[in-house]
């Protein structure tokens, strides 16, 4: 998946529950289970990312400022 081309197509996730701009793409290699995930958010002309982390990581303590919503 490309996500420059399609942001927020699957399989991305949208993580509303992080901040309702985030959303979350596992990644892989070839023959291999997805064990990472790119963290990121669309702004108006670019993709923001803001961690590549893996999939045990508690992404709650892992995110870097901006990405916390203030709820």
């Amino acid at each position: 998946m490309d996500i420059l081309l399609a942001p927020e197509a699957s399989p991305s996730r949208a993580r509303e529950e992080i901040h309702p701009e985030v959303r979350t793409l596992h990644i892989a290699r070839r023959g291999r289970k997805a064990r990472h995930l790119i963290l990121y958010r669309v702004t108006t002309n670019t993709i923001d990312v803001g961690r590549l982390l893996h999939d045990s990581m508690e992404l709650r303590r892992h995110l870097p400022e901006g990405f916390v919503s203030n709820k």
